[in-house]
């Protein structure tokens, strides 16, 4: 298939054809040509490929194919929304797969464009987008990047940090800077936040940022439905609410607006992050 150029040059150059052209019954997750281009080089083309020399592309290489691939054959009527275990040596080698009416998604992010491709030895599913697996947590995405300043210090104040890196599955609603300095002062960036030192300030503050968490469970974008409310780590009654109108939003029980979500399904080692311009406030 000429859309599968690309994907067919990393199973050669990988040494996977063997497994892929065995009779041992797989799922395969496919990337068409258009989700390699998407990389950077030299994983996005075929030629680029196919000129791989360093051991540790191969391997990197090897190692994200194998992430495509699940043991035995699930057809998509068959698809159960939710982890799924890869190829991939562990850790983080988990897929988590939603199903929106007729559309399948993986990792929140991904579309299978086309179903049930059929083979000998298992099924082909096509999708639009190369999956990566997670190499930070929550913590580390958030800190990674500076317009989480005032979240990071928030998480920290509150002596959240620990749990929100440790295991377990969390959706997390992360606000920008932005989004804090909407509040008042002292809560307003992540100067002022750290320098909080009042107690019943750090409770408010903690209680808030739990108000911005749902766990046990990874809630991806492509999970949401119309007028879901879902209870947060602050308690089951302290919920969100959440709309698909004009792309989806999140609204908590005191703000007078909703907020919107995006980017959305940042994939963590323990749950997934998305990005949202208010603080959410119980």
């Amino acid at each position: 298939d000429r859309n599968f150029t690309a994907l067919a040059a990393a199973v050669l150059k990988t040494g996977l054809d063997p497994v892929l052209n065995g009779t041992t019954q797989l799922t395969v997750f496919a990337p068409n040509n258009e989700a390699f281009s998407k990389l950077p080089a030299p994983f996005n083309s075929a030629q680029s490929i196919a000129r791989i020399s360093d051991a540790g592309q191969i391997e990197t290489l090897r190692t994200i194919l194998l992430y495509h691939v699940l043991a035995g054959e699930v057809k998509a009527a068959d698809v159960k929304p939710g982890p799924a275990q890869t190829q991939k040596p562990a850790p983080n080698n988990t897929i988590y797969l939603s199903k929106n009416g007729k559309k399948i998604f993986v990792n929140g992010n991904t579309n299978v464009i086309r179903a049930d491709i059929d083979a000998t030895n298992g099924v082909i599913h096509a999708i639009d987008m190369v999956l990566m697996f997670p190499t930070q947590n929550i913590v580390q995405i958030a800190s990674g990047n500076p317009a989480f300043s005032a979240l990071v210090a928030a998480v920290v104040k509150t002596g959240l940090a620990g749990t929100l890196g440790g295991n377990g599955d969390f959706t997390v609603f992360a606000p920008t800077n932005d989004a804090f300095s909407k509040l008042p002062h002292p809560f307003n960036n992540a100067a002022n936040i750290n320098a909080i030192t009042d107690a019943k300030q750090i409770d408010f503050l903690r209680n808030v940022l739990r108000y911005h968490v749902i766990a046990p469970a990874r809630v991806f974008s492509t999970d949401l439905t119309e007028g879901l409310m879902a209870g947060t780590v602050l308690g089951a009654d302290n919920k969100l609410t959440f709309s698909l109108r004009g792309g989806p939003t999140v609204k908590g029980k005191s703000n007078t607006s909703p907020s919107k979500i995006g980017p959305a399904n940042l994939l963590a080692t323990n749950g997934v992050v998305h990005v949202i311009d208010q603080v959410l406030l119980p």
